[in-house]
């Protein structure tokens, strides 16, 4: 469900102490704060992580990606109620994308609240403009079926 693992170097190179120097150079930029929580993330120091991801939501509370990235860390440490609420913001920031639906869809998946799940994965195939997105849609839509 959450297989993709978040690099601990961002995709520019820069890693923990980097963001860390530009934080207090200037503790204003919300993306510092995300991009640093992903590399906690990435090593597996989940609560420093959602700790910075809530600092860059607090400067920004608009900031997409750092919702759905709290939310992923959410995931690794099971806490899919978090990522539900996490998901529902990114919802409500970008309601016409279907990876954001199907996102919260894998998290009601893990909280077992199958019949949201299912909600989620129909709205997303609605949304989906992508073959690939649509086919692992679908392919869940289907595995929920049975559940």
């Amino acid at each position: 469900m959450y297989e993709d693992v978040i690099d601990p170097r961002n995709s520019y190179g820069y890693s923990i102490p980097d963001f860390t120097q530009a934080i207090a150079i200037n503790p204003d930029i919300a993306e510092y704060y995300d991009e640093r929580g992903k590399a906690y993330t990435a090593e597996r120091d989940y609560t420093r992580g959602i700790a910075d991801m809530c600092q860059a939501i607090a400067l920004k509370p608009d900031y997409t990606d750092a919702y759905r990235d709290r939310a992923k860390t959410y995931g690794y440490i099971f806490d899919y109620a978090s990522a539900v609420t996490d998901y529902t913001s990114v919802i409500e920031l970008e309601p016409g994308s279907a990876s954001n639906y199907y996102d919260r869809a894998m998290a009601y998946a893990g909280s077992q609240d199958y019949a949201s799940e299912r909600q989620d994965l129909e709205k997303a195939l609605t949304l989906s403009k992508d073959s690939e997105l649509t086919k692992k849609i679908a392919d869940s839509i289907a595995a929920v079926q049975g559940k």
